[in-house]
């Protein structure tokens, strides 16, 4: 099974990396999310951004935040995040410029609702 930091790894390769954070395109983001969902990972929340050149700008009304999830099952969580973390990237594939970056959650940084 592969790690956050594994994944993040092979994916900045077919994006890019500027403070630390990995960027990607919708179409490469929707493949992460299915590697997510392989590796018991879960996509907890997405930022997008305008690519200019090599500058980027920040999309806040293109941001999904899934962390306030409220089930009682990690799997059901995770499958509930993935899958609407799919749905959103599907929305943004027509614009060219965009790029996304990912909060990514294993399930040991999980706490659920009690």
């Amino acid at each position: 099974m592969l790690s956050e930091s594994d994944i993040l790894q092979r994916y900045s390769e077919r994006g890019f990396v500027q403070s630390s954070e990995i960027y990607v395109s919708p179409s490469v983001g929707l493949e992460m999310v299915d590697e997510c969902q392989k590796n018991d990972l879960a996509i907890i929340s997405i930022e997008t951004f305008v690519l200019k050149d090599t500058l980027i700008q920040p999309r806040l009304d293109l941001v999904a935040d899934y962390s306030s999830t409220q089930v009682t099952h990690w799997h059901e969580y995770r499958d509930i995040c993935n899958e609407a973390a799919k749905r959103f990237l599907t929305e943004l594939l027509s614009s060219k410029q965009l790029v996304v970056s990912f909060v990514i959650q294993c399930q040991s940084e999980w706490l659920p609702e009690v």
